[in-house]
């Protein structure tokens, strides 16, 4: 009975790990969009004035 849960436990950490890279992937993008919109907000005022 060790068998199954040792080859479900295989299966399982490769989707955790592979869900860990997401999720930090998506805190940079989401990081450097917000500078990226920040910095054209910054431009279009600058624009403004």
């Amino acid at each position: 009975m060790a068998l199954p849960s040792t080859y479900g436990d295989d299966q399982i950490r490769p989707i955790e790990h592979f869900h860990q890279l997401v999720e930090e992937a998506l805190i940079v993008v989401g990081a450097r969009l917000k500078i990226f919109f920040q910095n054209a907000l910054c431009f279009a005022d600058g624009l403004k004035s």
